[in-house]
């Protein structure tokens, strides 16, 4: 059964509260706000230039990243060059194929 909240349930959000610390929470609560606040109005103002500036960068890591980029033909290997499973592929290309062996 759900409970019903009461203003007592919320006080934490409110700073200065109670529940609360008092001056401080009032003092860091108005702080951070107005950093927020300053923050948001920065982004909103600026909102068109990053996002521009986003695509751009995101076109010219593409730009950059494209030309580079080279298909593997050969079979992937994920052994090191000098593990005993590549050592064991040279050796048996010294030797005849089992199919010409047995016909």
């Amino acid at each position: 059964r759900c409970q019903r909240r009461t203003k007592k349930a919320w006080a934490f959000l409110r700073p200065g509260s109670e529940t609360g610390m008092g001056r401080f929470a009032r003092m860091s609560a108005g702080w951070k706000h107005r950093c927020l606040v300053r923050w948001l109005r920065i982004l909103y103002r600026f909102r068109r230039c990053i996002f521009i500036s986003t695509v751009v960068l995101a076109v010219a890591a593409l730009a950059v990243s494209v030309p580079q980029l080279k298909a593997g033909t050969d079979m992937p290997s994920i052994f090191p060059v000098n593990h005993n499973q590549n050592a064991g592929k040279l050796v048996r290309d010294n030797f005849v194929d089992m199919s010409q062996v047995f016909g």
